[in-house]
């Protein structure tokens, strides 16, 4: 089975620190691939850095839409392939997309997501991304979404909105043709569960996704996602959640400096011992069930404010454009 030119099209900002192993990793996975990667102005040098191995590299407006558009128009593939710099990519995955593209019904489709992360939170995320797609649909940036040249046309490219354009443009993909997912997965990166936390993050990406299933505006969506990133659901009880691995239940001060502890740490109720990073098994789980609750309960009281009509006229609009 002969495997079309693809093109891989990387949409980046600021990526120096990682942006010359993921194209090295292209290069050696994906090598008959031609590397589009398009900057949103970047000043950490990840321009210079790509064009070492990259085949093109240019500069967009900043925007993954607009990058991701603009990298399409310079590409010589006739299947696009787009992905995220902080992905790792599976061996076969150009075989992989002949064999769906082969079949001449399919235009289309994406991979499987894991996150590397063991903890059980990052499941739970794993599986909202993949349900989206199996079930809903759609399919997120980080599925690795590819297309035929002919499907991204008819399709209308990226739609130019804050939020939610991979879902949008993978949803207009299906009414073109065959969407199909493959069983192997690509690992992406847990960057941003590692900053506020995976049991925080997992619950704000659930909220952005059950907003956009049940037809929510995108001024509503763009204004949760902003709330959410600027810390304005946080609880005194997030800072502790937020934490992983080693230290992860020591107290944060009024400065926000943890304490130093031995090992094991002692309670006053019995002298109980707990060890050092870990949660208590009831306190902990009772302390994540208390954040996500409170989190969730400051959330729906907003919505009321933002858009009280995101719900049965919400539902309708879901209906009319699945």
């Amino acid at each position: 089975m002969s495997v079309p030119l693809v093109s891989i099209i990387v949409p980046v900002l600021n990526e120096s620190a990682l942006i010359r192993a993921f194209l090295e990793q292209l290069r050696a996975v994906a090598a008959s691939a031609e590397i589009v990667v398009v900057d949103g102005g970047s000043d950490d040098g990840t321009p210079e850095l790509s064009a070492r191995l990259a085949d093109r590299v240019l500069k967009a407006s900043r925007g993954r839409a607009r990058q991701m558009n603009a990298g399409a128009r310079v590409a010589r593939g006739e299947v696009f392939w787009f992905l995220h710099a902080d992905s790792v990519i599976p061996p076969n995955a150009l075989e992989e997309i002949a064999k769906i593209l082969h079949q001449d019904s399919n235009v289309g489709g994406c991979f499987r997501l894991r996150l590397p992360g063991r903890e059980w939170i990052y499941r739970v995320s794993d599986s909202l991304g993949n349900v989206g797609v199996q079930v809903f649909g759609f399919a997120l940036g980080d599925h690795g979404i590819f297309c035929r040249r002919r499907a991204f046309l008819s399709a209308g490219k990226f739609p130019e909105v804050p939020l939610m354009e991979d879902a949008e443009f993978y949803r207009s993909l299906r009414r073109c043709g065959g969407m199909r997912q493959l069983r192997m997965a690509i690992v992406g990166s847990q960057r941003r569960y590692e900053q506020l936390g995976p049991y925080r993050t997992t619950i704000y990406y659930a909220v952005i996704l059950g907003l956009y299933l049940v037809g929510a505006r995108m001024s509503t969506l763009t204004s949760v996602y902003r709330r959410l990133n600027s810390g304005s659901y946080a609880t005194p009880h997030t800072a502790i959640l937020s934490r992983e691995g080693e230290g992860a239940s020591m107290p944060v001060g009024k400065d926000g400096d943890r304490s130093e502890r031995s090992d094991t740490s002692s309670s006053s109720a019995g002298d109980r011992r707990v060890p050092r990073g870990r949660f208590d098994t009831v306190d902990g789980y009772g302390l994540h069930i208390y954040v996500c609750v409170n989190q969730i309960a400051k959330i729906a009281s907003d919505l009321l404010t933002l858009d009280g009509r995101a719900g049965i006229s919400g539902i309708r609009r879901w209906k009319t454009r699945a």
